[in-house]
């Protein structure tokens, strides 16, 4: 159920694991989009670097600055992350046959699409 907007655009999802139950509780102006979420009561887990002050609300933003940390550290060990299709499971037919545009730009212009 990933939602990606654009062309070579990918999420990625942290897990961590919470110690205990969960408090959520909905922003209001958001309309339950967006919620606070903090812990029920307090932990010497590892999750605590994610915290805020307060020791049980979980920071998005410490999260996000994590996520980002990591990639960087990606990247500089690999180069360029990609992913390696195995030659037995292929492209998707779509992806080897190309764009069907027979009928909007003609079969001239589908040939040097995929060509």
């Amino acid at each position: 159920m990933v939602k990606i907007h654009n062309p070579n655009e990918f999420d990625m999802m942290l897990k961590l694991q919470s110690p205990s139950r969960l408090k959520m509780t909905e922003l209001d102006q958001y309309l339950g989009l967006f919620y606070e979420v903090a812990l029920s009561r307090s932990t010497r887990s590892h999750i605590r670097s994610f915290l805020l002050d307060d020791g049980l609300t979980i920071s998005a933003s410490k999260i996000i600055s994590e996520m980002h940390r990591l990639v960087r550290k990606f990247i500089r060990t690999y180069r360029v992350p990609a992913l390696e299709v195995p030659s037995s499971q292929g492209w998707p037919l779509a992806a080897r046959t190309g764009p069907d545009v027979d009928n909007w730009l003609g079969k001239k212009t589908r040939r040097s699409l995929t060509h």
